[in-house]
């Protein structure tokens, strides 16, 4: 495994095994998150903008994430709801995925006031990156993150996950 991953892998553990201690998000948001209006988030530390709500979900400036439900997509049908959202929007990776977790955040290791639509789905809060994993063929194996405590898994492409779409730059 990269020394990338396992760098992030022993951060979110570290991270997951201390939100317990902690009932809510810190009292304010990260000052590198910086929300518009239009359902984007840019991430000065990182230099990337987010979109707020999850694939499946639409942004309303007045109500935030409200129309809709996450998608569970398998990851060829996240690659085709990146495409269709138009330019440069794309699956994060997985360390790009990473720098959205909020150590201090309980239930979810995820700031709700930046990313409102955040929910258990069940199993978790589990979100597709685009990093494959170093498993062979067939399987096709990738990672995805779950918010609901910061760990990292893996997982078969056909399986349904969430989706959150992000792309390099300044938002327009």
């Amino acid at each position: 495994m990269p020394p990338a991953f396992s760098a992030l892998t022993a951060l979110l553990l570290v991270a997951s095994a201390s939100t317990a201690a902690y009932a809510a998000c810190p009292a304010e948001t990260p000052s590198h998150f910086v929300p518009d209006d239009t359902g984007l988030v840019r991430d000065t530390r990182t230099q990337l903008t987010w979109q707020r709500c999850s694939v499946g979900i639409t942004w309303s400036a007045e109500q935030g994430c409200t129309d809709g439900e996450p998608a569970m997509l398998n990851l060829d049908d996240a690659h085709a709801a990146a495409r269709e959202a138009g330019t440069g929007w794309r699956l994060p990776t997985l360390d790009e995925l990473g720098s959205l977790v909020v150590p201090d955040c309980t239930p979810a290791a995820l700031d709700a006031r930046i990313f409102p639509d955040v929910t258990d789905l069940g199993d978790g809060i589990p979100y597709w990156s685009d990093t494959a994993t170093s498993i062979a063929e067939p399987l096709k194996m990738h990672y995805y993150l779950d918010f609901s405590d910061g760990s990292v898994d893996i997982h078969t492409t056909g399986f349904p996950l969430a989706v959150r779409l992000v792309r390099d730059g300044v938002s327009p």
